[in-house]
């Protein structure tokens, strides 16, 4: 199981990190915006939940039961991941592929 971090700048934009490997700039913003950061050790979680305006301020904590509850952090890293592994793909000239 991997273990998911996130940390929110902003409604919209939070760095997501996959087992350390971590990406910034990533549009979260369908996700619950009370939920400033979590840490998903890969079968359980907890959140730092903020009032959804000042994402500095922690508010709260709460916990995260299953993997679901994260996904639309998940698939921003992954579609992000992704994207950066097709770029770096395409850098390679087509005789060391």
């Amino acid at each position: 199981m991997a273990n998911y971090n996130m940390n929110r700048v902003a409604s919209n934009n939070a760095q997501v990190c996959k087992d350390g490997a971590c990406i910034e700039n990533l549009d979260i913003s369908s996700y619950d915006t009370t939920v400033r950061a979590f840490h998903w050790n890969g079968t359980s979680g907890v959140t730092e939940l903020c009032d959804g305006i000042n994402y500095n301020a922690n508010t709260g904590e709460g916990t995260i039961t299953a993997e679901s509850e994260i996904q639309i952090c998940i698939d921003a890293w992954q579609t992000a991941y992704d994207e950066i592994q097709a770029q770096l793909q395409s850098e390679i000239p087509s005789e060391e592929v």
